[in-house]
């Protein structure tokens, strides 16, 4: 049975309009047979087609759903039939002809509203694109991690690449499968990985790695020379250029202090020193001390030093010194 051809309805019959009143009330009266044979077949038509599914779901076109939760119903490749289709389980789920439903909105995926799934194995996760949570119970993660979030991305439909953030450490780690095969975590360089002052001075550790300024910072450190002054002691003292020493205190005639910028470990340290007179007179730089009542001045913070004529023990101004300390 086709469908039911609705009835045309005719125009109202109005008093105001007393010339087309007559025939449109007739018209009206006339209507109710065919609204009334109308009515009749949608009925005949509505119970045809209720029949009809009833008769196609007995015979079969439509799938058992025993066993199918969760699953969805579509036609199948054919176009000839339903059947039901699985949707992915999850972001590790890689059984061939699934839906990924799910992962398209981003349950699984990029974009999830909530927290990424628990991997339990980071080698296993073959989804194109797609996070999951480490956790102490996670396979094959990098030494040493035991919380983070890894990131997935495939360039074929073998070989997917693995990034890797330790939640605890901040450190970042990537893995890569090449032709099929697995390499190694490589951990990638971060601010942990960079040496301290005190790490560089110490020179004790060998992963960390060292910056310009660390490497001089260490040399520094290690170095016997201490501290070292070239100046000119006569008129007003003056630094020619040096390392580790802050300032040179005139105290008279060949009589210096040289104040260091940084403390030495101690005041067992060696120093050498020779200097020159403007007169010609052979001068040694000695230790204050021994032939004035001034008292011998050694500590790590500071040396006093006398320029002596060598022949007659006397005092004289140096025109040019140098000192170098070695501990």
């Amino acid at each position: 049975m086709s469908k039911p051809v609705k009835p045309v309805v005719p125009p109202p019959a109005l008093r105001s309009e007393p010339d087309t009143f007559k025939d449109r009330a007739e018209a009206n009266i006339e209507f109710f047979e065919p609204l009334v044979e109308y009515m009749d077949d949608v009925a005949d038509f509505v119970d045809e087609q209720a029949d009809a599914a009833v008769a196609a779901a007995q015979a079969g076109d439509l799938p058992p759903i025993a066993g199918k939760a969760l699953q969805l119903l579509r036609v199948n490749a054919g176009g000839t039939a339903l059947d039901f289709q699985a949707v992915m389980s999850g972001p590790t789920d890689a059984t061939a002809g699934r839906i990924p439903v799910n992962h398209l909105n981003g349950i699984f995926g990029l974009g999830a509203a909530g927290n990424p799934p628990v991997s339990s194995d980071l080698l296993t996760t073959t989804t194109p694109v797609s996070i999951v949570r480490v956790e102490p119970g996670t396979a094959n993660k990098p030494s040493g991690v035991t919380y983070g979030v890894a990131w997935y991305g495939k360039i074929n439909a073998s070989d997917p690449a693995i990034l890797l953030l330790d939640q605890v450490t901040g450190e970042i780690w990537t893995l890569t499968r090449y032709s099929s095969v697995w390499g190694s975590w490589v951990k990638q360089l971060s601010r942990q990985d960079i040496a301290t002052q005190l790490e560089a001075e110490a020179g004790a550790d060998n992963t960390k790695v060292m910056t310009p300024l660390r490497t001089k910072q260490a040399v520094i450190a290690k170095q016997a020379v201490k501290a070292w002054v070239n100046f000119s002691g006569t008129g007003s003292v003056a630094i020619l250029d040096s390392h580790n020493v802050s300032s040179i205190t005139d105290n008279g005639t060949g009589d210096y202090t040289i104040n260091f910028a940084t403390a030495l470990e101690s005041a067992n340290y060696a120093f050498v020193g020779s200097c020159s007179s403007s007169g010609g007179e052979v001068l040694a730089l000695c230790l204050q001390g021994g032939y004035s009542s001034a008292p011998t001045l050694k500590t790590a913070s500071q040396i006093r030093l006398h320029a002596l004529n060598a022949p007659f023990r006397s005092a004289a101004d140096a025109q040019n010194a140098s000192v170098i300390i070695v501990q």
